[in-house]
């Protein structure tokens, strides 16, 4: 094997590499049809999305890290068609997670273009002393209904903000066999 073969081999196995830590699978949305059990929670909230025409009726994500597995998770988190603040409601596996990415895509007449921000505290005003982590992280608990908060994302900084009695009645109406007034809350800190 020449030197130069053997460069261009250990160049492809570091991209093979990097690339493998960025694959992500997608939460499931809440559908009613799986139990929660010790292997499956639940979390819900509210998203405040980046708004304006050019965002428009573009999906939106948010891209979590379980800290235990090291797994990438994408969260569909804003529909089409929707513009302002909407509800979610994911299927997720128990344990501590960190939200790394904020997806979304932006339009100038024809062109497309997807935008991307790593969700840390140096692009927040949040007072760093609540967590020496510079992600914002949440947990999730074996068994349970958790609220993870309103995530506003609309203007900078982006902040989580605990309005957990106004987002039970919004979510008992679609949810109805919930008891949101015993969900657990775990909103990003």
């Amino acid at each position: 094997m020449t030197k130069a073969t053997y460069i261009t081999f250990l160049i492809f196995l570091s991209f093979v590499s990097l690339g493998q830590n960025e694959f992500s699978s997608s939460l499931r949305p809440y559908d009613g049809f799986e139990n929660i059990s010790e292997y499956m929670s639940v979390i819900y909230g509210t998203f405040i999305p980046r708004g304006g025409f050019s965002t428009g009726g573009k999906l939106q994500f948010v891209k979590i890290r379980n800290l235990e597995s090291n797994s990438v998770s994408t969260m569909e988190i804003k529909r089409m068609k929707t513009t302002k603040r909407g509800d979610f409601c994911f299927y997720i596996r128990p344990g501590n997670y960190e939200l790394i990415e904020y997806i979304w895509t932006t339009t100038n007449g024809f062109i497309a273009t997807t935008q991307t921000q790593t969700i840390t505290r140096t692009n927040t005003s949040a007072d760093s002393t609540a967590n020496s982590s510079q992600w914002f992280r949440f947990s999730v608990s074996p068994s349970s209904l958790i609220y993870v908060g309103t995530w506003q994302f609309k203007e900078e900084p982006i902040s989580f903000i605990d309005e957990k009695d106004e987002a039970d009645k919004k979510m008992k109406q679609n949810y109805g066999h919930f008891d949101f007034s015993k969900a657990k809350r775990s909103v990003p800190k």
